[in-house]
């Protein structure tokens, strides 16, 4: 039983991919602007409320990918 866990745990495990350095300078860029214009709370807001939509867009585009294709 242990072994299947073990096999259950890491089955949808995905390969986390490191940013390159122009999207870091990118993020930072974007942090900077943010917080120079004291947005920070609307921004993480803004951010943790989106992401339940996550779900829904990943759904879309399984849903929409056999169109797309073709």
């Amino acid at each position: 039983m242990k072994n299947l866990w073990a096999k259950l745990r890491s089955a949808f495990s995905v390969e986390e991919e490191e940013l390159s350095e122009e999207e870091l300078a990118l993020v930072e860029k974007v942090a900077r602007a943010v917080a120079r214009r004291g947005l920070a709370t609307p921004a993480l807001m803004f951010l943790e409320s989106v992401r339940p939509l996550n779900f829904i867009g990943s759904q879309a585009m399984i849903f929409l990918e056999p169109m797309v294709r073709s």
